[in-house]
């Protein structure tokens, strides 16, 4: 049991690298005494942001606790108060410390007993219906992990045929998507920054090494990146599709986060214009004060691909349920999607 429990800590810890969750060391974080930029006026000035940060720091105490990645933490911890500083306002502030918040929270549960999917939109569109079928045949699982085809729709419906990569070769690819998911996907400014542990080689190189190094010791990789060749945007001309999980599936699963990129012709590169379309996880926007529904991704969101009658679509796999999208030429449209039972 111990052994269980130290490697759940250590596989909790592994995930807030994919979204580089970086926490206040104290609560508040510092000595309000002293506050001298805008970002820690504005902090000790809110009863809530205060809040927040509180919450965040009992949080980083108890990820710091897994020795063998509390020296990235605190690195990861950083970068994120970069992030954070770079606020001008109250409603930024309360943004970006939420998201984190919600983003721990998922990074650190485990997935529900899986339970049967209910179609709530796309009823008697061909493409909902044969995936609630394949699920049927299947028994109803929870494909989140990994997707499957039944027996019966072999052939019907389709999955890329994704071919491996090898962490250590690719590291600078792996380094570019864990930058976009330190918040670079909503924020150009953060991707041009060259400030980041992303951006610095040695690091790179210090971590690809030590997650390599953890695979041989556990035997399981809590980084993963796969390409295909896929006609994702269904244009009649395939892009090469990355495919990047982190996290580990085991009994009970952990929240893993699975996301897809299309990479530039040659490879090595992540063409973040044609990949935008594929991030469908909802986010508040700390300029214009709304609440996306599209353009980011998320820890316990878990995309993949598939096939059907020629055309090309994803599914998105999360607590609540399962949604299914068309991306076709620079938009994306969800044409189904599944509730789990009781919600």
């Amino acid at each position: 049991m111990n052994g269980y429990i130290k490697r759940s800590a250590w596989i909790a810890a592994a995930l807030l690298v994919w979204s580089m969750i970086a926490l206040p060391a104290e609560a508040v974080s510092f000595d309000c005494a002293k506050a001298a930029t805008k970002v820690e006026k504005l902090i000790c000035a809110d009863a809530a942001l205060s809040k927040f940060d509180e919450k965040l720091n009992t949080a980083y105490k108890a990820a710091l606790q897994d020795e063998k990645q509390a020296d990235y933490i605190r690195q990861a911890q950083k970068q994120w108060l970069k992030g954070r500083n770079g606020c001008r306002d109250v409603d930024c502030l309360k943004a970006s410390y939420q998201d984190r918040i919600n983003e721990l929270a998922d990074a650190s549960m485990l997935w529900e007993v899986p339970s049967q999917l209910k179609i709530v939109k796309g009823k008697g569109v061909e493409t909902c219906e044969i995936y609630q079928k394949n699920l049927d045949a299947l028994g109803n699982p929870d494909l989140s992990c990994v997707r499957k085809i039944s027996q019966e729709y072999e052939g019907i419906i389709k999955l890329p045929e994704w071919r491996k990569l090898d962490l250590w070769e690719n590291r600078n690819l792996w380094a570019q998507v864990e930058k976009m998911s330190a918040g670079g996907v909503n924020n150009p400014k953060r991707m041009e920054s060259k400030n980041s542990a992303w951006d610095n080689q040695q690091e790179i190189d210090n971590l690809a090494k030590k997650y390599q190094k953890n695979a041989e010791q556990y035997h399981e990789e809590v980084y993963e990146m796969s390409v295909a060749d896929v006609d994702i945007n269904n244009d009649g001309n395939p892009e090469l599709v990355l495919r990047h999980q982190g996290g580990l599936c085991g009994e009970p699963v952990h929240y893993k986060a699975i996301a897809l990129f299309v990479l530039a012709e040659k490879g090595g590169v992540v063409d973040i214009q044609k990949s935008r379309p594929l991030f469908q996880d909802a986010w508040h926007n700390p300029w214009t004060k709304t609440l996306e529904q599209s353009g980011t991704f998320k820890n316990g969101s878990m995309y993949d691909v598939f096939i059907y009658k020629g055309a090309t679509y994803f599914d998105k796999w999360d607590r609540s349920g399962v949604g299914i999208y068309k991306y076709l030429g620079e938009e994306t449209e969800e044409i189904c999607h599944f509730n789990r039972a009781g919600r």
